[in-house]
């Protein structure tokens, strides 16, 4: 978990309270939008690889999806190498399936 940080504060989002489950990462994006500002937050899929990449940048959580932040952009690069960075109208489940599909 994010261990806090001056103006942590302002990137708090409950996930808990976001429609996630079936939803496309872009619908889920923009229902906290106003919390995105300088690419410092980033969706990603909980997956046990992607969580213990992530370990340290995650600021919250649910059972499908991790939000971090201030994700180094070599770690970024790397989970979305693995194609595992859900953009605009990719959903949890085509993530799922590209991950248990890769060997790593």
């Amino acid at each position: 978990m994010y261990d806090g940080g001056v103006g942590m504060e302002d990137y708090i989002i409950d996930v808990n309270n976001v429609t996630v489950r079936f939803n496309k990462a872009n619908n889920i994006i923009s229902q906290f939008s106003d919390s995105w500002d300088d690419d410092k937050l980033i969706l990603l899929p909980n997956f046990p690889k992607i969580k213990d990449m992530v370990s340290n940048h995650i600021t919250q959580e649910n059972y499908l999806w991790l939000i971090t932040y201030d994700l180094p952009y070599d770690l970024f690069y790397k989970i979305d190498n693995m194609g595992l960075v859900p953009y605009g109208h990719v959903t949890h489940e085509e993530l799922t399936q590209t991950y248990y599909n890769q060997r790593f």
